[in-house]
């Protein structure tokens, strides 16, 4: 009974304006509106007369994916007309409870099996070998409460409770705070993993009855095998040592180009304030072939790569409240092209450029020897609020994936945005994604393809 009744995906809301047009349409099938309470976000949900109420089909309950819904459970949404439904789980949810117009539902509606494109997590959906079908009711897609949708993609906690007849959704976290994966060194031919595993162990009863708990902490090292996929358990690599230490500025060994390195200057402003609170200033420089290059004030490096002619950095802003950093990425690049007669040359900010505006973090994954090609992550960035860091913005359509040109620095889309809590990218141009959500290391493409 449980599994049947396991959450599946929220369906967007496709205002009248953004609906898909009637030749999308498909036959109508029957699907009744249950009787169950409902429990969203910890809140009760009054929907047996909302516009957009929960269904039940084939015995399986359908969430409705509005805009509001989608936010509140911790989903990037958008409906972009010719190109379809665009669903991606993104990290962080909204506090915002949505409410809608009401509406006299009778017990069993009429739905359809809709056919215009919907996308999850940048992977196309065949709603046609769907064994529950993706539904659109009023303009709204709903998505099938399977344990697929709800945990897989979306990092959904969900319940069924036969005593109370009630059914719970709630939105997970973005990380398993019971697992932590890191690539603590990378070569040509694999990637070497750690996991970090936290787990909760029961040693005794206190004086009330109550179990007592103490947090036991423990290490898995694997190896992810380029050439076969595989990631497997192993041993601990000495590199390890140095990586834990931060002598390789928290980069991989093997990632950090020769010839190249960076710091970063800290000058305290007010000694009167204790640590960790105390202000400073904080300016990055990069080293390359023993020259310095001031990168800039308010930022840190965090990773580089070198190509022919360019070396280009990653580089991240402090916000100034105990040394957190912005969670964009910030893009640089110094050309290292003998010149003659010479000239200065500086760091030149390449996130920044018109072309590259719909951006506001671009993340350095890597070099590709083979085609030429950088490898970023990118994304619409965050908004800031009262210096803490920031709520990183992410849309299903726009980011994701892309190789860019060295030279003109134009962009080619390679898959759609994907949550991911680290990246790896191999020699031959392939990513995959660390899911510490999942507690998964998954392959993101195999091919480059066309957005």
């Amino acid at each position: 009974m449980r599994k049947r009744f396991l959450v599946g995906l929220l369906a967007l809301l496709l205002a009248t304006s953004c609906a898909p047009v009637p030749a999308y349409a498909a036959s109508g099938v029957r699907a009744t509106i249950p009787t169950y309470t409902w429990e969203l976000a910890y809140q009760n949900i009054g929907y047996r007369d909302s516009l957009y109420p929960p269904l039940n089909y084939r015995g399986i309950t359908y969430f409705p994916m509005t805009w509001g819904y989608c936010r509140l459970l911790g989903l990037t949404s958008v409906w972009v007309e010719g190109e379809g439904l665009f669903i991606a789980h993104q990290g962080y949810s909204s506090s915002e409870i949505p409410s809608y117009s009401a509406a006299h539902n009778p017990q069993t509606v009429t739905a359809t099996v809709p056919t215009y494109p919907i996308y999850v997590n940048g992977e196309k959906i065949d709603n046609s070998k769907e064994e529950y079908p993706l539904l659109n009711f009023r303009g709204v897609t709903y998505f099938p409460m399977t344990w697929r949708f709800a945990r897989e993609e979306f990092n959904w906690n969900t319940d069924w409770s036969e005593a109370d007849r009630r059914f719970s959704i709630h939105w997970g976290i973005d990380s398993n705070p019971g697992y932590r994966t890191e690539v603590y060194e990378q070569s040509d031919t694999a990637a070497f993993l750690v996991k970090h595993v936290t787990r909760s162990v029961p040693i005794g009863k206190d004086e009330l009855g109550y179990t007592v708990y103490t947090v036991e902490n423990s290490q898995k090292f694997y190896t992810l095998d380029f050439a076969t996929g595989k990631l497997i358990e192993s041993e601990k690599r000495p590199s390890y040592e140095r990586w834990a230490k931060g002598e390789t500025n928290n980069l991989p060994v093997g990632r950090l180009p020769e010839g190249v390195s960076f710091r970063t200057e800290i000058e305290y402003t007010d000694d009167s304030i204790p640590a960790p609170y105390t202000p400073f200033v904080a300016r990055a420089y990069v080293t390359v072939d023993g020259k310095e290059y001031f990168l800039g004030e308010g930022i840190t490096v965090t990773d580089a790569v070198r190509t022919h002619d360019f070396v280009f950095f990653n580089a991240r802003r402090y916000t100034g409240w105990k040394g957190w950093t912005n969670p964009n990425y910030e893009l640089y690049r110094i050309d290292i092209e003998p010149y003659n007669p010479p000239k200065e040359v500086s760091p030149e900010r390449i996130d920044t450029m018109d072309h590259l505006k719909d951006f506001g973090s671009m993340k350095l994954l890597g070099y590709n020897a083979k085609d030429g090609q950088l490898y970023l992550k990118c994304q619409q960035g965050s908004k800031q609020y009262s210096g803490e860091g920031g709520v990183m913005e992410a849309s299903a359509y726009n980011d994701g994936y892309y190789t860019m040109n060295v030279h003109d620095c134009a962009l080619r889309p390679l898959h759609r945005f994907v949550y991911t809590d680290g990246d790896i990218l191999t020699p031959n141009g392939q990513i995959y994604g660390i899911f510490d959500w999942k507690n998964t290391v998954e392959r993101l493409q195999a091919n480059p393809v066309r957005f």
